[in-house]
């Protein structure tokens, strides 16, 4: 089974897969900053890795927030979702930590990058909850209007 294969049968209505793919790709991205500043003995500054970080959290929120809308079961998802995010939070800060020998928790402004990605991830999941209702609602009024014709 080819990669391709393996990446199209994961469940991507599930948080933890799109947690993992967004680990992967952190991975691959920080490897590949490691392999270029190795070749041209030039060293990367760490908000760059705090950058990409930040990037992949919220590539994470996106996704998360889209793949919402069609799942059935909010609270489960919710429950699913909000510890990947925790989970994915803490690995990409050890993976800033490991690749740039640098703490994100030290510095004031990069604490305040992570605190404004989790208010946003709050926000959104809470949009999501209301569209949800609000179309939930549509089509109950738009069966009761069928049904009376």
């Amino acid at each position: 089974m080819s990669l391709l294969d393996k990446l199209k049968s994961l469940n991507y209505q599930k948080p933890i897969s799109i947690a993992t793919i967004c680990g992967l790709l952190l991975i691959v991205i920080f490897v590949c900053f490691k392999i270029y500043s190795s070749l041209l003995t030039t060293k990367i500054d760490p908000e760059q890795y705090v950058i990409i970080g930040c990037a992949i959290i919220l590539f994470y929120i996106i996704i998360n927030v889209v793949t919402g809308f069609k799942v059935n079961d909010l609270v489960a998802f919710y429950g699913e979702s909000v510890y990947s995010y925790i989970g994915l939070t803490a690995f990409v800060i050890g993976s800033i930590w490991l690749f740039s020998s640098h703490s994100i928790l030290a510095q004031e402004d990069h604490k305040w990058l992570i605190k404004l990605l989790s208010i946003i991830y709050i926000v959104l999941l809470t949009i999501l909850s209301s569209v949800k209702k609000i179309v939930g609602i549509a089509l109950q009024q738009e069966k009761k209007i069928r049904d009376e014709k």
